[in-house]
């Protein structure tokens, strides 16, 4: 107990502060933050943890790539499947905001014109959120453990 204990404190530096860096996204309801504590409880290992943020930050900028140019090329399929992809991206750090948020895109995606105006503001609210958690990412050296 002693040894998660001390795996634990390596594993929590100062969170970095989003609130200064989402002044681009209008909200501010909705802070993309990572509570590492439960996430190290549910899979018991900083490696993981770490090649899970890895592989997310490889996927989410080619999802949202993808999505994007779907939603330019009118693509419903390659839309839904993006925006599929994203949401079970959302789910492997918790973050509600970013779950529900993306879970609603998805939604959003079956009934919704991808080329009204209210589609292109919700995608780019979801980038935006993405990329949100992205930059907390890649703040966190300290992830990997010598």
């Amino acid at each position: 107990n002693d040894h998660q204990n001390m795996k634990t404190e390596q594993f929590r530096p100062e969170e970095p502060s989003l609130e200064s860096q989402s002044q681009k996204s209008e909200n501010t309801d909705s802070e993309m933050k990572v509570n590492w504590q439960e996430l190290l409880q549910m899979y018991g290992d900083v490696k993981f943890i770490q090649e899970m943020a890895d592989i997310f930050q490889k996927e989410v900028p080619q999802m949202l790539n993808l999505l994007e140019s779907s939603i330019q090329n009118s693509d419903k399929k390659m839309i839904n499947f993006s925006a599929h992809k994203l949401h079970g991206l959302a789910r492997h750090f918790k973050v509600l905001p970013l779950i529900e948020k993306a879970n609603n895109f998805e939604i959003l995606c079956k009934d919704v014109n991808p080329s009204s105006n209210m589609f292109v503001e919700k995608f780019e609210e979801l980038k935006s959120n993405f990329n949100q958690l992205l930059l907390l990412l890649s703040k966190r050296d300290s992830l990997v453990l010598a």
